[in-house]
């Protein structure tokens, strides 16, 4: 079992830094419009194609979980904070280990 969560975790660690890299490299590109409208179309393909696997049972926690993370509705609450280009960032990981015991 720890190695399964360990899997769950390199995923989305992958996914994670995958997802900056790709942001950046859209933005950075010629036309980063059309660049970054390509990185969104093939991120939603992952995510549908994931999601299609998920019980439905689970699927009101997905479906709650897309809704609260949806950037379009946040940039509706927070205006122009969300929509306006920001600053180029550095962003600072910091690895904190854990044990977790299950069972």
């Amino acid at each position: 079992m720890l190695e399964l969560l360990n899997s769950l975790v390199r995923l989305s660690a992958a996914m994670t830094v995958y997802g900056m890299q790709e942001v950046q490299t859209a933005a950075g590109s010629v036309h980063p419009e059309k660049s970054v409208e390509k990185l969104r179309e093939m991120i939603d393909s992952l995510a549908d194609s994931l999601s299609s696997r998920i019980d439905d049972k689970r699927r009101p926690m997905l479906d709650n979980i897309n809704r609260t993370l949806d950037v379009r509705s946040a940039s509706d609450r927070f205006g122009d904070l969300v929509r306006r280009p920001a600053p180029a960032t550095t962003v600072q990981a910091t690895i904190v280990e854990e044990t977790v015991v299950i069972g």
